[in-house]
């Protein structure tokens, strides 16, 4: 089941994370998850673990504060039950293009920046 996570310095409030959701015609469980259903009838499922930033790893945590110059303050959980339908990174660049982040993929790979693009 591939799972990352996006990271950001700048908080993301459950609003914004839900007005980026509804751009995918994402739905939230009774456990406040946000899924996304996909062409394949699986589904992509978002979740704001910000609460669950304490108990990460250092290993994971300091490659992510070192690229994002400081210590994130939020964090959204991607997982899907198979390989990252093309919406993953549709919902991943949105997020990206309002606020900076990172993409982590909770492996010994380094994150990948995803910076904001400019707006005018």
């Amino acid at each position: 089941m591939p799972a990352g996570s996006v990271f950001s310095s700048q908080p993301i409030t459950p609003e914004q994370i839900a007005w980026v959701m509804r751009h995918f015609g994402a739905e939230q469980n009774c456990y406040g998850d946000w899924c996304v259903p996909t062409a394949d009838h699986m589904e992509v499922a978002v979740v704001d673990s910000s609460k669950n930033l304490g108990g990460m790893p250092p290993a994971m945590l300091d490659p992510v504060a070192q690229l994002l110059r400081a210590r994130p303050v939020t964090a959204l959980s991607v997982v899907s039950l198979q390989a990252y339908p093309p919406v993953t990174w549709a919902i991943v660049n949105l997020f990206a293009k309002w606020w900076p982040c990172c993409w982590h993929d909770h492996t010994t790979n380094p994150p990948i920046p995803l910076w904001p693009q400019q707006r005018q």
